[in-house]
């Protein structure tokens, strides 16, 4: 029989263990971005040698605090959130967590302020460093590198508990992360930039990050090693590398004239990093909850996922292309144009969703949920494809 005051005392002991990890950590990198902070702060404030400017600097600084307070509360709630949830399970948090919140601030800075002053002379080496593949990685992999912060002999430990612990970890390195990037954007102005890149829209970058979770947690459930955790950060990873620096090859003036050779050129890369990286990550076969899986049919999945988001770009230029043409012939008469463009318009979109639906029948039906997950990855990743199908017809 289960004594009440052992769950209470269990319970109260797990709080004090993760609010030790928690303190141990935030003893250093805490202070640490407290002084930072602080020291802005003051430089600024000293910058100003009348009382009229000094009163503004005041009124500013409490202008900021309220603005932050009420546009990024829910941010801040996040942590608070995912700390419960740890205590819960028991002190699984890594006290190393929480450096996150230091070492942000130090991305930040480098990017936004290193970089800049270093280069300040010429925008457009900027402008072309800020849009590589590094810059959204960089955000990328500090996000989800704290999905591995939990200490190593809690992923043997099975069932619910720890699906809630890997993402209260998840979510709270995220939030320090981005309540991190907001506060410091705070610091410089009442109005902050939304967290953006020129690399990847914000739309395919919040599809790919909530994608990247949910295969993080799923490799829990289908697979029997950490690896399944850590192929789908590596394979994104790749594949932004690999289609971010083709992209631009591609647009360069350079490699303008040999665009087909250049996009069969990174389908057949991806293709082989698929190869390499799978085989030295996965086993070829495993066993998990009684079912048995095979690398190769996770190799085809992934595959599958990589022709659909191909061949998606070479539909819509196809429909781009009868468009075009038959438009031509139909100017004058525009009943026709808008039947036709509508038939054209259906039987290509019905084209696109029927490749679309195979390739995650496909993957659902050899590794379910799991492989899903992996197509998505594959096919966010690839910056090149179209994701959305809206093309006006020409008479709009």
């Amino acid at each position: 029989m289960i004594n009440a005051n052992d769950v209470i005392l269990q319970a109260v002991t797990n709080i004090f263990l993760t609010m030790e990890q928690v303190w141990n950590n935030v003893s250093l990198w805490g202070v640490l971005t407290v002084l930072i902070t602080s020291f802005r702060v003051i430089r600024q404030f000293l910058k100003f040698d009348s009382g009229i400017k000094i009163a503004q600097f005041w009124r500013i600084l409490r202008y900021q605090a309220v603005y932050f307070i009420r546009y990024e509360y829910k941010i801040w709630v996040v942590p608070v959130l995912c700390l419960t949830v740890l205590a819960w399970v028991g002190g699984s948090v890594n006290a190393s967590v929480l450096s996150v919140f230091f070492w942000a601030n130090v991305v930040w800075w480098i990017v936004n302020v290193g970089i800049s002053h270093l280069f300040k002379t010429n925008h457009a080496l900027l402008k072309q460093i800020k849009n590589t593949p590094f810059s959204i990685l960089s955000l990328g992999g500090s996000l989800f590198l704290n999905a591995y912060l939990l200490d190593n002999h809690f992923f043997a430990i099975l069932g619910t508990k720890t699906l809630l612990a890997i993402l209260a970890s998840s979510f709270l390195g995220i939030s320090f992360v981005i309540g991190s990037f907001r506060l410091w954007q705070y610091n410089d102005s009442l109005h902050p930039k939304n967290i953006e890149s020129s690399f990847i829209s914000n739309e395919r970058l919040d599809a790919l990050m909530i994608t990247l979770i949910c295969s993080i947690l799923l490799a829990q459930v289908y697979g029997n090693h950490i690896n399944f955790s850590l192929l789908p950060l590596v394979l994104s990873a790749s594949f932004l590398m690999l289609f971010g620096i083709g992209k631009a090859m591609i647009t360069g003036q350079l490699w303008n004239k040999y665009h087909k050779y250049a996009e069969g050129g990174m389908l057949l890369v991806s293709i082989g990093l698929t190869f390499g990286i799978l085989y030295y990550y996965l086993p070829a076969s495993w066993l998990k909850g009684g079912m048995s899986y095979q690398r190769n049919d996770l190799l085809y999945t992934i595959l599958v996922g990589l022709l659909v988001s191909f061949f998606s770009d070479k539909l819509i230029a196809f429909y781009r292309y009868l468009q075009n043409t038959y438009t031509y012939y139909f100017l004058d008469q525009p009943i026709f144009h808008k039947i036709l463009t509508y038939i054209v318009r259906g039987a290509i979109t019905i084209s696109i969703i029927s490749v679309i639906s195979w390739g995650f029948l496909y993957a659902y039906q050899h590794l379910e949920l799991y492989g899903l997950t992996l197509v998505l990855i594959s096919i966010l990743t690839n910056i090149n494809s179209k994701i959305s199908f809206d093309i006006p017809a020409r008479w709009q």
